[in-house]
């Protein structure tokens, strides 16, 4: 369970940092806006926190499972689980129509990006256990 708590403690402001100063100031340079990069949008911390505690908790869980049947690859695989799972807090929006279309696909990049970080330090601190 240490690695569900690594997912925990590190996802969510991971999450918070790849969203906020990497994607969003790349995808306004893209469409050629401003700069939006503002150190202030760390009080956007507790809501990072309240928003990805559950994606970031079933992709350590899923790093879990890995590391226990010794899957190959399975920083890809959690990678992966962490593009899909991201989408998890937008499920509602989805399906009630307010977002659509093929830059959606981009949140999961919020997901995976986390998810590749802490399950790289996953591997590199935590012994897979046996058992329970």
């Amino acid at each position: 369970m240490k690695r569900v708590l690594i997912f925990a403690l590190l996802g969510p402001p991971l999450g918070l940092l790849v969203g906020l100063w990497v994607m969003l100031p790349i995808l306004n340079w893209a469409v050629g806006g401003t700069s939006v990069f503002d150190y202030h949008q760390i009080v956007l911390l507790p809501l990072s926190y309240l928003v990805g505690i559950l994606p970031a908790c079933l992709a350590g869980l899923f790093d879990e499972f890995l590391a226990r049947w010794r899957v190959r690859y399975s920083m890809l695989w959690t990678t992966l689980f962490g593009f899909a799972v991201s989408f998890l807090p937008l499920v509602s929006s989805y399906t009630h129509g307010f977002i659509h279309g093929l830059y959606v696909l981009l949140f999961g990049f919020v997901g995976a990006a986390p998810a590749a970080a802490c399950s790289w330090i996953t591997l590199k601190t935590v012994r897979p256990s046996t058992t329970g």
